[in-house]
């Protein structure tokens, strides 16, 4: 076999684990043993499937270099400047390869930029409606004179916690301090970047119906992580009794694009909760991210290394 067909088929095998990883970890209960687990997997399945189709495109046009990716656009630029041609179906595949890595930076950049604008408005109008810090003393949680209940985070560099009145008032002290460390773990694991690439994903698919699967899976994942945290500090009681108050009571909804306690599976999650399963064990974490990593690391190396 040639070695252009060696990297065509490689990026191929790699699409196509990629689709066996995703579909196998969507339809297994055991996804949400350890979410955290899942999660990683799940990012690294999801960028080796993105290298994977870039890959696949320029390495078909590229083939008659039979140098792979990278040395291959090197060589594409210096016959350029002397002039010298691929043929029209190479250089269609070439530009396929360009669109598809143009268009997820494009994507990836205007969702960053509306995501930042958003958190800053959000920002600059809590400054202006928020009670402060003052009814929760010691927690610097920012609170809303609001009678729905509402809890949610504004990650990013300068995070802020927000609950509304109506949430001091419907949960105990045991259930707010465990609504608010669910938010907090939000902040300290950066479940805000740990979601961009499924959400700048999902919009350059235009919403398809499996990215939104995916999307709403991995939105599950860290809601499950940070319920673990909150519940090794305060206990998974407190934690469920705050989510079903929330569940059975007037919610307020929370700004788009925020993370908030109650928005995602509550029933699901507050079960959880109830009946917690057993974590993965050891080595089949170890298995897991192992494989995950060695996919995405296949399409990377045959950008950089030839065969």
């Amino acid at each position: 076999m040639s070695e252009p067909m060696i990297y065509l088929l490689h990026h191929l095998i790699t699409l196509g684990l990629c689709a066996a990883t995703t579909l196998l970890w969507v339809r297994r209960s055991w996804r949400h043993r350890s979410p955290h687990v899942t999660l990683i997997a799940g990012q690294l399945t999801m960028f080796a499937a993105v290298f994977a189709v870039i890959g696949l495109f320029l390495s078909a046009g590229l083939a008659p270099y039979r140098e792979g990716v990278v040395p291959g656009l090197a060589t594409l630029v210096t016959d350029a400047a002397s002039r010298a041609s691929l043929g029209i179906a190479h250089r269609c595949l070439i530009g396929a390869g360009c669109v598809v890595a143009a268009g997820l930076l494009v994507t990836v950049t205007w969702c960053g930029y509306r995501t930042h604008r958003r958190r800053r408005r959000l920002r600059a109008l809590l400054s202006v409606v928020s009670t402060g810090t003052d009814a929760l003393p010691g927690m610097g949680v920012q609170v809303i004179d609001h009678p729905a209940l509402a809890a949610y985070c504004i990650p990013g560099r300068h995070s802020n916690v927000v609950i509304s009145q109506g949430t001091l008032q419907a949960l105990g002290p045991d259930e707010l301090r465990a609504v608010v460390a669910h938010e907090r773990a939000h902040v300290a694991m950066r479940h805000d970047l740990a979601l961009f690439p499924f959400v700048t994903l999902y919009q350059l698919l235009g919403h398809h119906r499996a990215a939104g699967r995916v999307l709403a899976e991995m939105q599950l994942l860290i809601e499950m992580c940070a319920d673990d945290r909150a519940a090794r500090r305060h206990g998974r009681s407190a934690l469920r009794t705050a989510l079903m108050t929330f569940q059975h009571n007037d919610i307020g909804s929370s700004p788009k694009g925020m993370l908030a306690a109650a928005d995602i599976a509550v029933t699901q999650r507050c079960s959880r909760l109830a009946h917690p399963p057993k974590p993965l064990p050891a080595a089949i974490t170890l298995i897991a991210i192992t494989a995950a990593t060695a996919l995405m690391a296949t399409p990377i190396s045959l950008y950089l290394l030839p065969l």
